[in-house]
């Protein structure tokens, strides 16, 4: 038999799949509560945000820690549900190296920066005041950069030949 957490993490998975979204999802249960971890790779930040809208029907409440107490704030008996619903993007070392080039090549400030996102690690740029990775990481989450870059839909093509 499964468990309440088991059934939604099952569903979640049946609902990604039936819009083209491959997931690891898994679900994990103990004293007080349980959750569910759904792990995705390389998604465009807008579809991100279709997604945990899509999902946020799974979780059953909310953590409000101003009067530290979980509130059934969203409970619903015709779909399995979780305390906790987890949505974790993961962004491939191409995308990342991807932007990093992008970066590089036309951002004031980067005109020093080492070849690689590996070896810039360490690089501080006054004028974008952060760290080359953070830099990064920003610019990929903003749909606007990625967009006109076409950074998800030029190397999603490319693993896929």
């Amino acid at each position: 038999m499964k468990t309440e957490a088991a059934k939604t993490a099952a569903a979640i998975k049946a609902e990604l799949k039936t819009i083209g979204i491959s997931a690891k999802v898994s679900s994990k249960n103990y004293s007080m509560g349980d959750h569910v971890n759904v792990s995705l790779t390389d998604i465009h930040p807008d579809e991100m945000i279709i997604i945990n809208n899509l999902l946020s029907k799974y979780q059953y409440g909310h953590f409000d820690g101003m009067i530290d107490l979980y509130e059934d704030s969203n409970r619903r008996d015709d779909i399995p549900q979780t305390k906790f619903l987890f949505i974790n993007n993961e962004i491939s070392q191409e995308i990342k190296e991807a932007a990093y080039q992008i970066i590089r090549a036309g951002f004031g400030g980067y005109e020093d920066a080492p070849d690689t996102l590996a070896a810039a690690q360490g690089f501080y740029s006054q004028r974008w005041q952060g760290y080359a990775p953070q830099l990064v990481y920003r610019m990929l989450h903003d749909s606007k950069f990625c967009d006109k870059n076409n950074l998800f839909k030029k190397i999603l093509k490319e693993k896929a030949a």
